[in-house]
């Protein structure tokens, strides 16, 4: 595809590869940001959980009245995004759960969606709080170590891992260990199918079930589940941080896909998701 930088790849719903494509040099099994995507494995760890008994989607989130595990997982507890929160400023590296805690809620819990990353910050926060284990062992207990997600990293940036770029330009990258639950993943287009194939049914399937209807559809979706956007049998998550865009898709089919791009000006994912989608059912 004219102007992509990065990897994309479909598998069939057996797991096999059927469709891969590179642009930019960049090597398929290069490690990238994989910015929000990083939210559906907070969603995926937070349910295991919760199907073990350590929370209850009911449980509540402090400080905050309301609020609960629920409310995180399906954008609607009244947390703005970063851009609502004047204490925090994420290009100079300000961000913090303490910060996120001192901020109001813009709307009652339960009220309205509203994308919040913060939330998902905070959603990483409890998981550790209750697990009494620092949140990178739990992703790597419950999901890298069983799924053989060799090339994924938490927080930390792996070896041989890609730099992002801005039309071309290295862009200054973001503190990922500030935003555990959030957007602090690396990982690879075929890291990212193996988990959406290995995920645990059960889980996978809470992650499916319509939580909220967005206040506007977007290209098809039109509700979000726990992590996951949802709309025609698609469920998807996609995102971006200075350098990297990333994009990560169910569907109806049993295909998966994944792409990612180390360069936030290039071809956007989505639009080279549609295109190797296309391609791979022909």
């Amino acid at each position: 595809m004219n102007g992509f930088h990065g990897a994309a790849l479909v598998t069939a719903p057996t797991g096999e590869p059927i469709k891969e494509l590179t642009g930019g040099g960049v090597d398929p099994g290069t490690p990238m940001q994989v910015a929000s995507v990083s939210k559906v494995f907070a969603a995926a760890v937070t349910l295991t959980l919760v199907d073990r008994g350590v929370l209850s989607l009911h449980d509540p989130v402090p400080p905050w009245p309301g609020v609960t595990v629920h409310h995180l997982l399906s954008q609607t507890s009244g947390l703005g995004q970063f851009d609502d929160m004047r204490s925090i400023d994420l290009k100079a590296g300000v961000v913090s759960r303490d910060l996120i805690r001192k901020e109001p809620l813009l709307d009652p819990p339960g009220t309205r969606w509203r994308y919040s990353s913060p939330g998902y910050i905070m959603l990483g926060e409890l998981i550790e709080r209750v697990a009494n284990r620092p949140y990178p062992e739990l992703v790597k207990e419950l999901l890298l170590d069983p799924l053989e997600l060799g090339d994924t990293a938490v927080g930390t940036r792996p070896p041989g891992a890609a730099s992002g770029h801005h039309d071309g330009v290295p862009a200054k990258e973001w503190n990922l260990a500030a935003l555990t639950g959030t957007g602090d993943i690396w990982s690879t287009v075929g890291d990212l199918n193996r988990l959406a194939h290995g995920l645990d049914r059960t889980v996978l399937h809470r992650m499916r079930q319509p939580q909220v209807e967005l206040p506007e559809p977007d290209d098809g979706l039109t509700h979000y589940g726990y992590g996951l956007y949802l709309g025609d049998g698609i469920a998807l998550h996609s995102g971006d941080v200075p350098g990297f865009r990333s994009v990560l898709a169910f569907l109806p089919d049993g295909r998966t896909a994944a792409v990612l791009s180390n360069d936030e000006t290039a071809a956007a994912p989505r639009d080279v998701l549609r295109e190797v989608i296309q391609d791979s059912a022909a």
